[in-house]
């Protein structure tokens, strides 16, 4: 007779989790943990009292993600679970040209149909 599967056994696993300091991510991380995983937790917050492995990172600062990626080069991971966003409107007032009225909405990309 064949053992059980354990869809969610994370026993000996080494996971990143890009943005699991607070919500969502601290939940999936938590999850992790709970089933065996040992974690690295790359955020801009470190929780207090956590017992994971942290690196800073916040995914809107291109020299904070290359600072996390040298740190990440030192790890030996096995799996990935990305939580970090960037919301909208953060991206377009980057994209937006300063001379561009406040008042005007860019206009939203079409979504494709599936």
């Amino acid at each position: 007779m064949n053992a059980p599967v354990r869809p969610f056994d994370f026993d000996g696993a080494r996971a990143l989790v890009v943005g699991g300091g607070t919500g969502l991510g601290a939940a999936m991380a938590e999850a992790l943990a709970a089933h065996g995983a040992s974690l690295c937790i790359a955020s801009r917050t470190q929780r207090a009292g956590a017992r994971h492995d942290w690196i800073a990172l916040d995914v809107r600062d291109s020299s904070s993600v290359a600072a996390a990626w040298c740190a990440l080069m030192e790890l030996t991971l096995i799996r990935l679970v990305n939580r970090a966003v960037v919301p909208r409107a953060t991206i377009e007032k980057r994209l937006m040209p300063t001379s561009a009225s406040t008042s005007e909405k860019p206009a939203r990309p079409a979504r494709r149909r599936r």
